[in-house]
């Protein structure tokens, strides 16, 4: 888990620092915790907070990567054929 991290103000080397952030969380897997004072007006101003990510695999991850800016989302795993539930992706409606 990425501890808090955030709290800036939608500067441009704010939202390097955020994508610089979410782009090692996804290289990693790793859930993430955002912090504002105002987080619901952050919301509304950046959607870059929201973002689509795998959160059941039926398998291993091997890589996983989201683009803001075009809004792509790559996803690559190993299928486990032993594994019978599927793999679910989150797809937020605030971006699709």
């Amino acid at each position: 888990f990425l501890t808090e991290f955030g709290g800036c103000d939608n500067s441009p080397t704010c939202i390097e620092q955020i994508d610089w952030g979410f782009e090692y969380a996804d290289q990693y897997f790793q859930s993430w915790a955002y912090w504002s004072d105002d987080f619901y007006q952050d919301m509304l101003e950046n959607e870059r907070f929201s973002r689509p990510y795998a959160r059941a695999v039926a398998g291993t991850p091997s890589q996983m990567h989201f683009d803001p800016d075009t809004r792509t989302f790559q996803f690559v795993y190993m299928m486990d054929t032993t594994i019978h539930q599927p793999t679910e992706v989150f797809v937020s409606p605030l971006i699709y």
